[in-house]
């Protein structure tokens, strides 16, 4: 077990008391920094993010954007449709455009998969985003396959197996890597 000296438990201390105020999710990340000014937050593991493509981006916003005097295009100009990004994106990724799904982020993307594609019965292991049973239809029945806190959330895939037999869904969420604990399956 990892021994906290006394400034590392005050820390911890004052997190925990961040996260019992701030209700069913984290502190954001600009909470953390105001609050615990100490800390040198690199990442924010609770925001889908790639944070190494940080500088990829910049570099592309800078060339592309900036230096070519197009950005003024992309802040006046409606964005294009969907398909007409997934054209692009195939062509770059050489995929069929058919096989590609743009979305403006994560929670679009799930709401919309929930609402094409889940039907009839749902598995879903909890904790994790609200999203996935949130956004299922009425008549769509939602089991919960409850991940253990004892164990650190991890899924076991054996032990899962058999709950899905059981149960005989239409559908099942996988996270991969895993909601809460950033695991893999």
């Amino acid at each position: 077990m990892i021994k906290l000296n006394e400034k590392e438990l005050s820390i911890a201390n004052e997190i925990k008391r961040l996260k019992d105020e701030a209700g069913s999710h984290s502190p954001s990340i600009f909470t953390l920094m105001q609050k615990l000014s100490q800390l040198d937050i690199k990442v924010d593991a609770c925001f889908l993010s790639n944070p190494y493509a940080t500088d990829l981006f910049l570099r592309y916003f800078d060339e592309e954007l900036i230096k070519t005097y197009k950005l003024r295009d992309f802040l006046e100009f409606y964005p294009s449709q969907n398909r007409v990004i997934a054209e692009v994106v195939s062509q770059a990724v050489n995929v069929d455009a058919k096989n590609i799904f743009i979305g403006n982020g994560a929670i679009e993307i799930i709401q919309a998969v929930m609402h094409r594609f889940v039907y009839d019965k749902i598995v879903v292991c909890i904790p994790t985003f609200s999203s996935y049973y949130e956004f299922a239809k009425k008549d769509t029945q939602v089991i919960f396959y409850q991940l253990d806190k004892e164990k650190d959330y991890a899924l076991d895939l054996d032990d899962y197996v058999g709950f899905i037999k059981e149960n005989r869904p239409q559908s099942i969420v996988l996270i991969n890597p895993n909601n809460p604990n950033g695991g893999g399956l």
